[in-house]
């Protein structure tokens, strides 16, 4: 938690600072703001995960911790990003890289892409993971899987609830697969970095 704290004071002296942050450092902060470090624990807590404290401290577990909230952050940047740049939130990896010059489409092809490379990345780590003998790998395993959920819970909430997108919205992307995105950052007030 005091991870998330200190993410969310840094967003707020963010948006009150009215700096921009280009896409390094949006992901920086907010790899704590957003708390998905926390469902984990909930996750473990939960389903009664009986791991002992050496295994979070493995790099490959570290790793698989690491990507499943970077994975979780960029998809909910990339699903909240019409509603975040409408309401001239700053901290938003997909603003960021639009702040950093790129267009619509560019900075959310960029973030859908860096999201990908870290499911990769996560998938790899999960499966040299699941292929390692240790005394406690069916905890872990069932640990493992989830993280894999809560990126899933996250990813079905968003489509499910009425936060991030209209009935409209939901209803063209079921039948094209596309949404309609702001061509030019005009409600983004903030300066730009440098």
């Amino acid at each position: 938690m005091r991870e998330y704290i200190h993410g969310a004071l840094a967003q707020v002296q963010q948006a009150k600072g009215r700096r921009a942050l280009g896409f390094a450092e949006v992901l920086e902060q907010r790899r704590q703001s957003v708390c998905v470090g926390t469902l984990f624990v909930l996750v473990e807590l939960g389903h009664q995960i009986d791991l002992p404290d050496d295994a979070f401290e493995t790099p490959k577990v570290r790793q698989v911790e690491l990507l499943g909230i970077e994975i979780t952050l960029l998809h909910n940047d990339l699903l909240s990003y019409c509603k975040e740049e409408a309401e001239g939130v700053p901290h938003n990896t997909v603003i960021a890289c639009r702040l950093e010059g790129m267009g619509a489409q560019e900075a959310v092809s960029f973030v859908a892409k860096e999201a990908s490379r870290r499911m990769e990345g996560f998938e790899t780590t999960v499966s040299q993971l699941a292929n390692e003998e240790c005394s406690y790998r069916k905890e872990l395993l069932k640990y493992l899987q989830g993280i894999r959920n809560v990126i899933k819970a996250n990813l079905y909430w968003s489509f499910e609830s009425e936060r991030f997108f209209t009935t409209a919205q939901k209803s063209q992307m079921q039948t094209d697969g596309t949404l309609d995105i702001f061509p030019r950052m005009e409600s983004v007030a903030v300066a730009a970095p440098g």
